[in-house]
Formats: structure tokens, C-alpha cells, sequence
């Protein structure tokens, strides 16, 4: 509730709850997300908050991927056809392109979770505009943006941003703490930056909104 509460005071209205996923190890249920889901509602609605929660998962990909979705293992982004999934930073460029080649093969749209984490596309701009090309869509994180991770990922991401090769940028959020759900600052930075406003609107608001109305699949 205090980071909801954070969220508030940011000005957010809606957010996507993306739960860790990891094959093997123990993870929240698809029931238990819409479970949970509905009991932190209810305490946000009794406090007047004025935020929406919506079901997601954030999964690190995996081989059987595809037929956990297919079985309705795994959760959506809002049960739309995009899949929040991420991959750990040293993994090859080879492995990012087959997970999107097969996510997309099955008619799903891969949204790469924080892509300034993965060094292959750190290292080549050209990798991620290769991955946009197939259909796949880019996140990046607003403490990225913000420079909490330093001002190497700063950089590039504000590459990323000139270029705008962003779809969305998430707070990913964990705690109250070091790692709250805060967009105002980054906002700041985009602003400072002079990125265009129509594209600052689209990456923290209207491209998110797509996904939720189910407008852009």
C-alpha cells in the first residue's frame, strides 16, 4: 500500500501487476495473481487512491514458453496478446531473436522487458532496430532514465529514446524504497532532454493504454 501510495503522489492511474516468472522455481499462480489482484483493489478503493490494477507476469524466457501461454499457464499483459519477457544480461543475441521469431510465429507480441540490461544490444543500436523490425515492442525502465544505474545506461538510453525506439517505459517497481513506482522524475529528464511531447505522451501513457483497451492488437 505505500508504494501505491507513491504511485499516487506520481500521478499514476493505472498499473499492469507483472509478477516474476521463472520455470523451476516457485511462482505465483495465474489464479493467485487475480486473486491477490482483487484484495489490494479493494484496499485501494477503500483509501480513494484512484488506481487501477490489471493482471501481467514479467517471464524470463524459457523453452516451453509458448505452450505454458497456450495453456493459460502464464498471464498477458491485461489477457491482451502482448507477453512482458525478459532475459538475463549476458544471454546472446541469437537466443532474444529466436524468443521473439517464436512468440511472434504464434501470434503473440513480445515486449522486451528493460533492454539496457542486455549487453549484446548495448553494445549494437542496430540489434534492437533488427528486433523492432520482426514486431517485437522495447521497455525500458524510468531509473534508467532517471540514472540510478549510472550514467553509461543513461546514455544509451537516451539514444534509445532520440531515436525513438521506445513503445513504453515502466517503473519496475519492487519496493518502497530503492526501486519505487516513480515516473515524474524520468519525465523531468525526457523533458530536459527535449524529447518531443507527443512521444514523452505516447511511451509513458498512450502506447500502455493500447494495450489495456485491447486498441492495438
Amino acid at each position: 500500500m505505500e508504494m501505491l501510495r507513491i504511485a499516487a503522489c506520481e500521478g499514476i492511474v493505472k498499473m499492469i501487476a507483472t509478477p516474476h516468472y521463472k520455470a523451476g522455481r516457485k511462482n505465483v499462480s495465474v489464479d493467485g495473481i487475480t486473486r491477490r489482484i482483487e484484495q489490494l483493489q479493494q484496499c485501494i478503493d477503500e483509501e480513494q487512491l484512484g488506481i487501477e490494477l490489471l493482471p501481467g507476469n514479467e517471464i524470463l524466457y524459457f523453452d516451453e514458453l509458448i505452450e505454458e501461454l497456450e495453456t493459460k499457464s502464464l498471464r498477458t499483459l491485461c489477457d491482451s496478446n502482448y507477453v512482458l519477457v525478459e532475459f538475463l544480461p549476458g544471454d546472446s543475441y541469437k537466443k532474444i531473436r529466436n524468443a521473439v521469431d517464436a512468440l511472434i510465429g504464434d501470434g503473440y507480441i513480445p515486449v522486451l522487458a528493460h533492454v539496457e540490461r542486455y549487453e549484446c544490444l548495448v553494445k549494437d543500436m542496430g540489434l534492437i532496430k533488427e528486433l523492432i523490425e520482426l514486431g517485437a515492442r522495447v521497455q525500458i525502465n524510468a531509473g534508467s532514465v532517471a540514472g540510478i544505474h549510472g550514467w553509461k545506461i543513461k546514455k544509451y538510453v537516451c539514444q534509445l529514446l532520440k531515436e525513438q525506439l521506445v513503445d513504453y517505459i515502466g517503473t519496475d517497481a519492487h519496493d518502497r524504497n530503492n526501486r519505487k513506482p516513480e515516473m515524474l522524475k524520468c519525465i523531468a529528464v525526457l523533458i530536459k532532454k527535449k524529447i518531443d511531447s507527443s512521444y514523452i505522451t505516447a511511451i509513458t501513457h498512450d502506447n500502455a493504454m493500447k494495450i489495456i483497451e485491447k486498441r492495438d492488437e
